[in-house]
C-alpha cells in the first residue's frame, strides 16, 4: 500500500498552523497585542532602530500593513517614530521605554515549549529540521504554483476560465 507522503505533511503543517495560533491568540490576549505587532516590538528590540521598509522586510509584511502596526503601536507609546534626517521621505522607528520593556518580558511565539524541545536534540536533528523547513518553504513559496486537486503537470496559469 502506497503511503499518502502529500496528505501527511499537509495535515501536520495544518496542526502545526493550528498550534501556532492557538499560542499565539494567548500572546495577543495576554498582552493586548496582536500578534504582528508582537513580532515588530522583538524585531525593534534586536535592531534598535529600523526604517519602515526594513522593518516590513525583516518581518515578512508589506510596508503598508507594518505603517498600521507601527501607528498603533506608537498610539500605545511603545514606539517612537521620526522623519530620518538623510531621507525626509523615510521614517524611523524605535522602540520606547515601556516598548523595550514590554518586548524583552514577552517570549516569542512557541519559544518555551518549542525552544526546550528544540534544545534537546542534537546538532545534527537540528539541522535536518531546519533544512527540510526551509525546502518547505521554498516549494510553498515558489511559483507557478500546482492547482489542486488538478495535480502537479498542470499550473495556476495553464487553467482557463469557463466560458
Amino acid at each position: 500500500m502506497k503511503t499518502d507522503y502529500a496528505g501527511s505533511i499537509l495535515l501536520s503543517l495544518r496542526r502545526i498552523i493550528r498550534s501556532i495560533d492557538q499560542h499565539n491568540k494567548q500572546l495577543g490576549s495576554k498582552y493586548e497585542l496582536t500578534v504582528p505587532q508582537l513580532v515588530c516590538l522583538r524585531q525593534l528590540l534586536l535592531e534598535e532602530e529600523m526604517t519602515l521598509g526594513a522593518l516590513a522586510r525583516a518581518v515578512y509584511l508589506s510596508q503598508a500593513t507594518v505603517t498600521g502596526i507601527i501607528d498603533r503601536l506608537f498610539d500605545k507609546g511603545l514606539i517612537s517614530r521620526e522623519r530620518s534626517t538623510e531621507d525626509r521621505r523615510k521614517m524611523k522607528v524605535r522602540l520606547t521605554e515601556k516598548g523595550a520593556r514590554m518586548a524583552n518580558d514577552m517570549p516569542w511565539p512557541l519559544q518555551e515549549r518549542f525552544s526546550t524541545s528544540l534544545a534537546a536534540l542534537d546538532e545534527a536533528e537540528q539541522e535536518q529540521i531546519d533544512t527540510i523547513l526551509k525546502s518547505l518553504v521554498h516549494m510553498m513559496e515558489a511559483p507557478p504554483l500546482p492547482v489542486w486537486p488538478f495535480g502537479a503537470d498542470v499550473s495556476a496559469d495553464q487553467i482557463k476560465a469557463p466560458e
